[in-house]
This record gives C-alpha cells, sequence and structure tokens, in this order.
C-alpha cells in the first residue's frame, strides 16, 4: 500500500469513525491556567478501604489512592510549594514537605520551576508518575525486571511521562492486573494502575492503531517501535546487520551486536543516529527496521540468513590459523559469501 492510499484509507475511516487529534506527547502541557486545569473530582484522592481476605485476617484497615499534585520550586527555595493540581489557582502559595503526599498510592506529579523575585509564571520541567504502595511496587520490579531504564529499587519508583515503560510493557501489566491468580488484596491496588494506564495512554494508543498497525510511522511515535531488547535490522552497502535494542532517546537509537575482541565474545554497544522526518514513513523504509515488522516470509529468510552467518562467523573466530585463495567479496541479496 502507498502512503496515498494509506491516507485514502485512513480518510474513510476518519469518517466512519472519528477520532479527535490528540499529541502523542504529555511532556508540553498548556499554561497554568483556570481553563486548563482539571476539575477537583477527576483529581481527588481515590480511597479504597481494604476489607478482610476471608480467611479470619482483621481488617487490614490500609488505603491506596491515586492524587494529581503540583510541584513548583522556587529558584534558591529549600522547599518546593506543592497542591493539589485542582487547587492550583485556589492556592498557589500552600506549601507542603516533598513527602506530604508519599500516603498516596500513587502520585502524578507536575514539576515546575521559578525564577526567585519574578512575577512570570514557573517553567514546566517535567509530569512523573511516582509508585509508593508496596504491592504496586512489586509488580512493577516483577513486570520491569529487564528493563534497564527504571530505578527499581527505589521508593517511590519513578517513571517519567510519556510512561514509554507503560506503552512497551502494557499487554504484560494488563494481563497480570487481570488474572484470576491475583488476590482481592492486590486488585484493589493493581485496578488503580489499570486506570492510570487507560486514561494516559490512550492518546499514544490511538495513534499507535491509526498509523503503526498499517505499517507507517510518524517522527513522534517512532519510540513506540524500539521496545528495549527487541531486534531491529539494518541495510547498507548490501550487508545486513541484526541489533538488539538498548534504548531510542534524542534522535539516537542505542543497540548491542554480538563481537568478537582479544580472543572473547561479547556484546558491544553501537549508536545509530536517526534523521528527524515530517509526515508518515513507511516503517520497512526505516534505516534500523524493527525485525517483526517485515513480512513473514521475509523476516523467516532474513532470520534464517543471518543465523547461518553467525555461526560461520563463530567458527572462523575459534579456529587457528588459515589461508585463503578467493574472492573477498561477493555480491549477493544477502552477501552470503
Amino acid at each position: 500500500m502507498s502512503v496515498e492510499e494509506y491516507k485514502q484509507a485512513l480518510s474513510l475511516a476518519s469518517i466512519q469513525h472519528p477520532i479527535a487529534s490528540a499529541e502523542v506527547s504529555n511532556d508540553s502541557p498548556a499554561p497554568i491556567s483556570a481553563s486548563t486545569l482539571p476539575n477537583e473530582t477527576t483529581h481527588n484522592s481515590t480511597d479504597v478501604t481494604l476489607k478482610s481476605d476471608g480467611n479470619g485476617e482483621e481488617e487490614l484497615g490500609a488505603k491506596v489512592s491515586f492524587v494529581d499534585i503540583t510541584d513548583i520550586r522556587e529558584e534558591g527555595a529549600d522547599r518546593s510549594s506543592v497542591c493539589l493540581t485542582s487547587k492550583r489557582i485556589q492556592a498557589p502559595k500552600q506549601k507542603q514537605q516533598w513527602d506530604k503526599y508519599g500516603e498516596n498510592g500513587l502520585v502524578l506529579r507536575r514539576k515546575y520551576e521559578k525564577k526567585a523575585g519574578k512575577s512570570e509564571e514557573p517553567k514546566f520541567k517535567w509530569t512523573q508518575l511516582e509508585i509508593n504502595d508496596e504491592v504496586l511496587r512489586n509488580f512493577i520490579q516483577h513486570a520491569l525486571c529487564d528493563y534497564p531504564f527504571v530505578n527499581l529499587s527505589s521508593t517511590p519508583i519513578v517513571i517519567k511521562s510519556p510512561y514509554k515503560e507503560l506503552f512497551y510493557y502494557r499487554e504484560e501489566l494488563r494481563a497480570y492486573i487481570t488474572s484470576s491468580e491475583r488476590t482481592s488484596f492486590e486488585t484493589e491496588r493493581l485496578q488503580l494502575l489499570k486506570t492510570f494506564m487507560t486514561e494516559n495512554l490512550e492518546s499514544t494508543q490511538r495513534e499507535y492503531d491509526r498509523h503503526i498497525l498499517y505499517g507507517y510511522a510518524t517522527w513522534d511515535l517512532l519510540w513506540t517501535l524500539y521496545r528495549p531488547h527487541s531486534l531491529v535490522v539494518t541495510h547498507r552497502n548490501n550487508i545486513y546487520r541484526c541489533f538488539q535494542v538498548k534504548s531510542f532517546d534524542n534522535s539516537v537509537l542505542d543497540c548491542y551486536y554480538w563481537s568478537y575482541i582479544e580472543g572473547r565474545f561479547g556484546r558491544v554497544l553501537h549508536r545509530i543516529p536517526l534523521e528527524p522526518f515530517e509526515g508518515l514513513r513507511k516503517i520497512t523504509s526505516l534505516f534500523a527496521v524493527p525485525l517483526n515488522f517485515l513480512p513473514d516470509e521475509q523476516r523467516k529468510c532474513l532470520t534464517e540468513f543471518l543465523i547461518k552467518r553467525g555461526k560461520k562467523w563463530e567458527s572462523l573466530c575459534c579456529t587457528s590459523h588459515k589461508t585463503y585463495n578467493g574472492q573477498s567479496a561477493r555480491r549477493h541479496a544477502y552477501n552470503t559469501d
């Protein structure tokens, strides 16, 4: 399907199922004003009191809740001005300790900085989700155990907008949350995280479904293609190479490849700069193509070729000195010789 055909199909789909355009990133909120702030009922704490688990235990009396706060730190101040986001206009100078809301299971912290003595609006820095509840922390530690960019041993566990970690592992997280093996004690808490994911990943998921699932990408959505530990393939000078994704940030794709240095095999870090682009682009035309986005037959053939070539390379690395008489290179579809 060409780009024009895809756009026509997307236009028809939009007529049948209108979807409002939404920004993918949550990192640049509108300036603080009464009209842009959420109402109190939307972001008030949602307390859940847990009862006995049915095994004769006493009522736990624990509460887990979600709270949305605005944190403004003035230059030179020893602490931040913290208040509910819904109370930002009514109480702009309300000051609380940093851990005032730490008793809540989930905290959405909108961080701003303000210059000392200036009357200008605070400058937005970032938005982050803080996970304080022990059950939720244990769950995240289990689900993201192989994710390298979140400090899973900290309290709270912090995940910054646009919540890439939650998007990459959204299927695993939701499957775990809805599993029948979860106790009522766990379910009450996990439901908070599920609700947060539904509300805050909705725009990203919608754009992903509109473009990525049809084989096209936008620059803003490119990060969704490169989940850590997934495989990508590059094709340059008629040579295919396979890499394992480490991270994608600031237009740079950090990957690993397997190498043989000084008598030992090991992983080597490789950086692939990606050029920003406008509009739509076919995923298979990208310089670094996710292996799972290739057509089934091409993916199968390429995987078999890469494995065969890798085994041959490994065998040559581990042998004694030899001489070779023949062509140094042969132009083949996959450069097999």
